[in-house]
């Protein structure tokens, strides 16, 4: 047969945001988007650094990008750093060789 290949570079996003935002505009057009879809939502989680006066701007335009940290914390009794979110983009193995 013949196949099919298709790529995005749309970041996803919170499902429940994304019917309560699009209700919001069905009902009202002059809706504020980035009021109920807050960021997108990273399969392996991460922190989006990103203030909103720019996620409002890549809404606006369609044209933008984010950064995305890992998430971690500090384990006093073990005195360990432990990386609990990654960013999508990223693996465990760059993290290490870092």
């Amino acid at each position: 047969g013949i196949a099919v290949g298709m790529a995005s570079q749309i970041c996803g996003f919170n499902l429940g945001e994304v019917c309560e935002t699009t209700i919001a505009y069905l009902k009202n057009p002059a809706h504020d988007i980035a009021s109920t879809l807050l960021a997108p939502d990273f399969p392996t989680g991460g922190q989006v650094i990103c203030d909103g006066n720019d996620l409002r701007a890549i809404y606006d335009t369609g044209r933008g990008g984010l950064k995305v940290r890992a998430r971690w914390r500090y384990d006093k009794k073990e005195n360990v750093i432990e990386v609990y979110e990654i960013p999508y983009s990223t693996t465990i193995e760059a993290i290490l060789d870092k």
